[in-house]
């Protein structure tokens, strides 16, 4: 492939020191814009070279005389005018079909393949291209056959009718090559076919055109350039030529794009430099940061309320969602048991009694002391059985609403000292716990202003403030949270204790360069920095 001309610049500047940010004044501009012009300068050499080359070969190609000796170099022919075959053309690859049908006298396929033999493209022309089409891995081995044979492929079927050994034409055959591929193609087109090859020079590939020889085309391959000695056809030659041009405009035209670009941006320097001028002062402009994030209701104040004795449950008197005053009663224990323990306490103190009256009687003072301990033993298990029986009674401690403990349907179940038993809480006044995130620490402070909207409510907007930012994190689902406390204000009871909502947070102002690339900036530290 022709390499495309480049020009090179070099500055010499033996005089420049790097200099860091700690002494600028050491910074030589007048040399450093020198140095930047250069390399500009050098750019558009390049890209003027690079396009210039490109419609040069554009342009000769497409131009009449044109050929190529058998050296493979540019030669003038004599002769050569085909009309139309511009490379830079959207409609060349029709024409350029049409004018190879005219030559030929029959229909073809063009096939592009790389240096492997891999089909890149494919054309067709005067004949069913389907069959073709589907025989894509057939294709690709006759290509491969073809770049390695500079004669002509033919099938067996193009030899089969009107062949003797006195015919001429028949001796030119039997000393081409043969492809059993493409006798294969040959059987599934039914039709006679010819294949040849040639390498594209320029764009770095191969073409391999297939003929139908039913209308005797096979004749006229004798002129095409596939053996050194045969004369060549200047239309053949000038067909193979703008090929090989065309093929290398449409694999450089993203490079053809850019120059073309280029050189709309040197004649308007302001119609690009102004936009870039806007955008890097939009990415400076402030704008509020309200970052979002999920939080849970809780509230804010809540009692638990125990178990006052061991025992089990006679009698639930409320159930979660009950609103109760303080004082009122919420359940009863069973106290059948304790009288139970009661009556053995107070007969064991009769029998203590009598124990100690008999020894005041036989003056045993050992015996009247092992009373005395049994009689006082028995005392007080009676006082703290009967203290017992009278809180017997589950009562509230407070105001608000009953938001656990659901025991009617837990009647006779066994409860121990101190078990909390009913959990109450006034609503009247909520906490939404905000989760945070460490790099949230950063950028949201206690006093910022939170926005708390959920849809059970209503689309109605709770409006509060950050209190408190616990210090230490909590682990849910493998991430660390930090909990933002934000008391709000509900008097018409539309939020629930474990209510999951979604709170906007008024974090202050951010650049928009810092709102669009910020999480980019982190995502990168993370995975190729640190």
């Amino acid at each position: 492939m022709t390499q495309i001309p480049t020009s090179k610049k070099h500055t010499d500047a033996p005089n420049a020191k790097l200099v860091g940010p700690a002494v600028p004044s050491m910074i030589d501009m007048d040399q450093t814009l020198s140095q930047l012009s250069d390399a500009g300068a050098m750019l558009e050499e390049s890209l003027d070279a690079s396009e210039q080359f490109l419609r040069e070969l554009a342009i000769g190609a497409s131009s009449p005389g044109i050929g190529t000796d058998p050296n493979g170099k540019h030669a003038p022919v004599e002769g050569a005018n085909l009309v139309g075959l511009d490379p830079m053309d959207p409609k060349f690859i029709d024409r350029w079909l049409m004018e190879a049908s005219r030559v030929f006298e029959s229909g073809l396929g063009l096939v592009l393949v790389n240096t492997a033999g891999k089909i890149l493209e494919s054309y067709f022309k005067g004949f069913d291209s389907v069959p073709l089409r589907l025989q894509s891995g057939m294709l690709s081995k006759i290509a491969k056959r073809a770049m390695l044979d500079p004669r002509v492929l033919v099938s067996v079927s193009s030899l089969a009718e009107d062949d003797s050994e006195d015919d001429p034409s028949s001796q030119t055959h039997k000393g081409n090559s043969f492809c059993v591929n493409l006798n294969r193609l040959s059987q599934i087109t039914e039709r006679p076919l010819l294949a040849f090859s040639w390498r594209l020079n320029q764009s770095s590939g191969y073409a391999l055109l297939i003929i139908d020889a039913s209308s005797r085309a096979d004749e006229k391959i004798g002129v095409c350039k596939v053996d050194e000695q045969q004369p060549t056809d200047s239309r053949l030659i000038q067909l193979e030529r703008s090929l090989d041009s065309w093929y290398l405009i449409k694999r450089c035209k993203w490079a053809i794009r850019w120059f073309q670009r280029a050189d709309w941006v040197k004649t308007h320097p302001r119609a690009i430099g102004i936009p870039i001028v806007c955008a890097i002062l939009s990415l400076l402009c402030p704008i509020p940061y309200y970052p979002k994030r999920e939080c849970i209701f809780e509230p804010e104040f809540k009692q638990f309320v125990p178990s006052p004795v061991a025992g089990r449950i006679a009698k639930c008197q409320v159930r979660p969602g009950d609103r109760v005053e303080n004082g009122q009663l919420l359940a009863n224990l069973d106290g059948e048991e304790m009288k139970r323990e009661l009556a053995t306490a107070e007969a064991e103190l009769e029998g203590a009694q009598k124990k100690f009256n008999a020894a005041l009687a036989s003056k045993s003072s050992g015996d009247r002391g092992i009373a005395k301990v049994e009689i006082q033993k028995a005392e007080a298990k009676i006082q703290s059985l009967r203290d017992q029986l009278q809180r017997l009674e589950v009562r509230a401690t407070t105001d608000g609403v009953i938001v656990q403990g659901d025991w009617q349907k837990s009647i006779g179940m066994p409860v121990t000292l101190g078990q909390n038993l009913f959990e109450i809480a006034k609503l009247e006044s909520m906490t939404a716990e905000v989760h945070l995130s460490a790099q949230d620490l950063g950028q949201i402070k206690v006093g910022d202003r939170v926005a708390i909207r959920t849809d059970v409510a209503g689309g109605h907007t709770f409006v509060g403030e950050i209190g408190r930012i616990e210090p230490r994190a909590k682990i849910e689902d493998t991430k660390a949270i930090f909990v933002a406390d934000v008391v709000i204000s509900d008097p018409h009871f539309e939020l629930r204790p474990g209510m999951k909502a979604s709170a906007q947070i008024t974090a202050g102002w951010r650049s928009l360069g810092w709102l669009l690339f910020s999480r980019p900036y982190r995502w990168f530290l993370n995975q190729w920095i640190w």
